[in-house]
């Protein structure tokens, strides 16, 4: 039976008054917090380029007309790694005005066509220098849609990690401090973890949540990771304050190991 004391500072009512444990460690989450935000920004582009370029893609399937169009000129420009850029300015009417768009091609087809050559393609008649579907072999507008989905995920995925870590955790556990409900704990393990960055713990803790009638009911298995000194003298079986959230009781953590207390 646990016969573990609730600190005093967390019996009063809520929401409490809250101060850092460690100042120094704050500093670190903004630097980490100002590092990221213009990654996050990025992130945010990429999406908004993805969005863009899918719905363009369902508005010239939808609505979309079949256009021919001519090459005017071949380009080819040294790229900045040292390879070659190939490229077909073409022009095409609609309605009466004429439009330029350009297309960029493999040597190959850009060997095997000529000026004058013709080139069909799909576009929106409201905005045909936008999304058009290029007929060309080899060439794949759903592919052509889809490609900017890989980066946007590919980037946002790893961003979403620090974001976590600097911004959604620190104000998850914030909010735990400030509103949770305290009951009796005991860590169940305590395992070391050596990174790049020092010393870290992952500590196993077991506790109880009240009934409706203030009673012991059913019992939970947390998870907390700390990077914190005091969190290296944890051991089995030391009896420990948790704090839960009362709608969602699987939320939660160890007081004593939290980056926030009570004033």
């Amino acid at each position: 039976m646990l016969t573990h004391g609730i600190e005093s500072e967390l019996q009063g009512p809520t929401p409490r008054s809250l101060c850092l444990r460690d100042r120094k460690g704050a500093v670190g989450r903004w630097v980490g917090r100002l590092f990221i935000l213009p990654h996050t920004i990025i992130g945010l582009f990429l999406l908004g380029s993805a969005v863009t370029s899918t719905v363009l893609f369902v508005r010239v399937w939808l609505f979309g007309e079949e256009y021919t169009t001519h090459i005017v000129r071949k380009t080819e420009t040294k790229g900045a790694k040292g390879g070659m850029h190939y490229a077909f300015e073409c022009e095409f009417d609609v309605d009466g005005n004429v439009h330029m768009i350009r297309i960029p091609v493999d040597k190959e087809t850009y060997a095997a066509m000529k000026v004058d050559d013709s080139i069909d393609i799909r576009a929106l008649g409201s905005s045909p220098d936008r999304g058009q579907w290029i007929r060309l072999e080899g060439r794949s507008p759903l592919k052509e849609a889809l490609d900017p989905w890989g980066s946007a995920l590919f980037w946002n995925a790893i961003v979403a990690i620090f974001v976590w870590i600097f911004y959604v955790a620190p104000i998850r556990m914030w909010f735990l401090v400030r509103n949770g409900v305290p009951t009796p704990g005991v860590v169940l393990s305590v395992r070391e973890i050596h990174g790049k960055s020092g010393k870290s713990y992952v500590i196993r803790y077991k506790y109880t949540v009240s009934d409706a009638f203030g009673l012991p009911g059913e019992e939970f298995i947390g998870t907390m990771s700390s990077t914190k000194s005091t969190a290296a003298c944890a051991r089995e079986g030391d009896q420990v304050t948790v704090l839960y959230y009362p709608s969602k009781p699987k939320r939660s953590l160890m007081y004593k190991y939290a980056g926030y207390k009570v004033m």
